[in-house]
């Protein structure tokens, strides 16, 4: 139990008092393609599955659909906004609820939206604007701190620990222990939070904690279960190598990311691959799988790589016994994979509770990345952020439209391509959302865009949605604006079959196959030359994994440069699959190529950059004498059977 007076004591040790206007010194206040390989909406489990709930934040102790009262929401924003987070798409969810006229609000649906934001800001990782948020709230209503009830004191918890100010944090997380009697979900998310913030401490930070915490006893007891815990399995040594994370999904009983990739007797290095290479999806990670082994048999590195690989068969179960099986039987501490989303998720906890680094292929948005946990894939982001940036650096187009389908994917789509405009400084001329493949919804629309001064229209929907609509715009109008689609548009046969309406039409393409750059008609005659088949996206995107893979793997084999280093030090790779970039977070950023059907053609948009290559931060090369020329940096390998392979050198 700890008395309200601590709390207000300890607020004021940080410059506070007992009113939220002193909480914190100052407020602070984030259809399938033909020969794509991308996975069809009908393959992948986030797009059109049946109503689920993805696995929630701790601090999300309040039911969806609903005011904290449990009355159903009538508004229909707040109900979109909730339905984004039953998926797990945070952003899109926030950018949602930010938009909602409190004045249209009830108090009770006031004070929901008001949790819906600092929550989801949390989520985002955007503590101190949860705080704003918070903070804001119960200074407009004139409210104290013991006043707060737990649910949002969960939340100040949570955020506090985030931002690493551990004393704050503590007191919260004791009210809301106090608070709920010690019994039910909110004891339990406040003792799992009190228990995962005091794992995630250095030592030096941990052991001052007691004498300041020796009245409180259930902080008391926490220190105490974590100081015997810290006994018998010894220091947390990942603990004192980092800044606090989300320390509520961190379990760091073992280190080995502050290292390299360990490598096996034969001095090779030992990387796990999860992929499903049978049932369903086993052709989609089958094409995979040939991607990577190309690039490994291919790159500088790649003979020091070795491949383990397991099969998901697309199971989520068997994802984790499989990737447990990788880490205690064959001792890997890097893991490529799995392909799908909840697959991904799965092992991500794993891999993170036994200190191993992974790169998944999830495109889920609720996908964190970080703590030695990357993700390569064509989010709906990256495909939003490749096309709006093309279009306007190199069309300087500036006046946008955007008509979507009234579905999950369309309000995804629309909600990142919104929040890209806003974030260039660009305009939103029209905007409108349709029921799905209502036609007579789609020709009053096509009535009204025709009197309107746009540069181009976005529409996330399928090829045949797309001609249909072009089909009812006059020639003139279809002339002068740019028909702009998503990555599914990649598909030659129903482009061309529509061509006299879609031509001009400019669309994002992760793996563009025809596209005039060398590096790609080398990966191409190289695929076909080994599996008799053409390449696909997943293929491509394979290879570029195992290109970055090899590279890194180079780096700490030549120079003894930690694996995490080394791959984290990628500021530029022009790969197959786009522009690659890895980000401080783990998200591994990608610009992807935008192509335009013209003349019954398909052209890039523009060709920046004609080889793979490596632009490493604070760019130094391993052998300053053996620095080439760019058109030396594409490697041939020959094999017995005559195919020349193709790989990206290091610089």
């Amino acid at each position: 139990y700890i008395p309200l007076p601590v709390i207000a004591f300890l607020l004021l040790l940080s410059g506070c008092a007992d009113t939220f206007d002193r909480i914190r010194e100052t407020y602070v206040t984030r259809s399938e393609g033909e020969h794509t390989g991308l996975i069809p909406p009908q393959h992948e489990e986030n797009v059109r599955q049946p109503m689920e709930v993805i696995s929630r934040m701790p601090w999300e102790q309040w039911p969806l659909g609903a005011d904290l009262n449990g009355n159903p929401f009538r508004n229909k924003d707040l109900i979109a906004g909730d339905e984004y987070l039953r998926r797990g798409m945070y952003s899109a969810a926030l950018k949602t609820f930010l938009k909602i006229p409190v004045s249209a609000l009830s108090p009770l649906e006031e004070e929901a939206l008001v949790m819906r934001i600092a929550s989801t800001q949390l989520a985002v990782d955007q503590p101190a604007d949860a705080l704003e948020t918070l903070s804001s709230y119960f200074r407009k209503k004139g409210l104290s701190v013991d006043q707060v009830d737990m649910r949002f004191s969960l939340v100040f918890a949570y955020a506090y620990g985030r931002l690493g100010e551990i004393n704050q944090s503590l007191a919260w997380f004791s009210r809301v222990h106090r608070l709920s009697g010690g019994r039910g979900g909110m004891q339990e998310a406040a003792a799992k939070g009190v228990r995962m913030l005091l794992r995630s401490l250095p030592e030096g930070k941990f052991y001052a904690l007691a004498p300041q915490w020796a009245n409180d006893s259930f902080v008391r007891a926490s220190i105490g279960q974590e100081s015997r815990r810290r006994a018998s399995t010894g220091t947390d040594r990942f603990a004192g190598n980092r800044r606090i994370g989300r320390f509520w999904e961190e379990r760091p009983d073992r280190i080995v990311t502050q290292t390299g990739v360990v490598t096996a007797p034969g001095g090779k290095y030992r990387v796990g691959v999860l992929l499903p290479l049978s049932g369903r999806y086993g052709p989609l990670g089958q094409s995979l799988k040939n991607g990577l082994e190309l690039a490994v048999k291919s790159q500088d590195g790649g003979e020091f790589v070795e491949l383990i690989y397991r099969d998901t068969a697309g199971d989520s179960l068997q994802a984790t016994i499989k990737a447990r099986e990788l880490i205690a039987v064959e001792g890997v501490n890097l893991i490529v994979g799995p392909l799908l989303s909840d697959a991904a998720s799965a092992v991500s906890g794993i891999v993170r509770q036994e200190g191993v680094l992974q790169i998944a292929f999830s495109k889920r948005e609720s996908f964190f990345t970080g703590n030695g946990v990357y993700r390569l894939a064509p989010t709906v982001k990256s495909q939003v952020y490749s096309l709006v940036e093309r279009c306007y650096k190199t069309l300087g187009l500036r006046r946008y439209a955007v008509i979507y389908p009234d579905d999950f994917s369309g309000n995804q789509y629309a909600a990142e391509f919104k929040g890209r405009l806003e974030d260039l400084g660009l305009e939103l001329v029209y905007e409108r959302a349709y029921p799905p493949g209502d036609s007579a919804a789609l020709a009053e629309i096509s009535s009204e865009l025709e009197a309107e001064r746009v540069d181009a229209v976005f529409l996330p929907d399928n090829l045949r949605i797309a001609a249909q609509f072009a089909g009812n715009m006059s020639s003139a109008f279809r002339s002068r604006v740019k028909l702009l689609g998503p990555a599914s548009w990649n598909n030659r046969a129903e482009l061309l079959h529509s061509r006299t309406v879609l031509d001009g039409v400019l669309f994002v393409s992760p793996f563009f196959s025809e596209s005039s750059r060398e590096i790609v008609s080398r990966f191409n005659a190289a695929y076909r030359a080994r599996y008799k088949k053409a390449p696909d996206f997943l293929a491509a995107q394979g290879f570029d994994a195992g290109t970055m893979l090899a590279a890194a793997l180079k780096r700490q084999h030549s120079e003894g440069v930690p694996f995490v280093e080394a791959f984290n030090s990628i500021d530029l790779y022009r790969g197959l699959t786009g522009e690659i970039s890895i980000a401080g977070d783990g998200e591994i950023q990608r610009n992807f190529k935008v192509v335009k059907l013209m003349a019954g053609k398909l052209v890039e948009l523009s060709s920046v950059g004609t080889t793979p290559s490596f632009i490493y931060r604070g760019n130094v090369p391993l052998d300053q004498k053996s620095r080439q020329t760019p058109d030396s940096l594409v490697r041939k390998q020959r094999e017995t059977n005559g195919s020349d392979y193709i790989g990206g050198a290091l610089y």
